[in-house]
């Protein structure tokens, strides 16, 4: 059996593995695709708070918002016919995709980061929880949404 020798020498700087937790692209995307935009916004939004990027996490998650209503506004504005054509399939992985690159693009620095210091990240089924509990909340975003949107009798 062959032993691994594990002393360090005394001043010798051992890199240490971040405690902190990441949601990584993939799951973003698994979440988003399940749960809407707004998962995506807060999985982004607990990345940076994890790095204590305020702003970024401020902006991720109005952005995430902003977009959850002009989404599902511009889905009431379209004609019927419109609509039938779309398979249902079509808008969250749309949604998945663009919340795989705007995490790559804004969040992957800090990912490949972590991930070189061997740090840990959230599972995949940590995620299909997360699109659960976001596309009910984003059903209860939507309810005002359908108020207003709905003809005067």
């Amino acid at each position: 059996m062959i032993e691994e020798n594990t002393e360090v020498a005394a001043g010798e700087n051992v890199p240490s593995v971040p405690e902190e937790k990441y949601y990584n692209l993939n799951p973003i995307m698994v979440a988003t695709v399940l749960g809407g935009p707004i998962a995506a916004g807060y999985m982004m939004y607990r990345n940076y708070t994890t790095t204590g990027e305020e702003e970024g996490a401020k902006s991720i998650i109005i952005w995430a918002i902003i977009y959850t209503y002009l989404l599902f506004g511009v889905m009431m504005l379209l004609p019927e016919p419109v609509i039938d054509r779309i398979p249902n399939i079509v808008i969250p992985w749309i949604n998945g995709g663009i919340a795989y690159f705007v995490a790559k693009k804004y969040q992957n620095n800090i990912l490949l980061e972590h991930e070189q210091q061997n740090g840990a990240f959230y599972s995949v089924w940590r995620s299909v929880w997360m699109g659960i509990v976001c596309a009910v909340v984003t059903v209860i975003m939507i309810i005002p949404l359908l108020f207003f949107m709905s003809p005067v009798l």
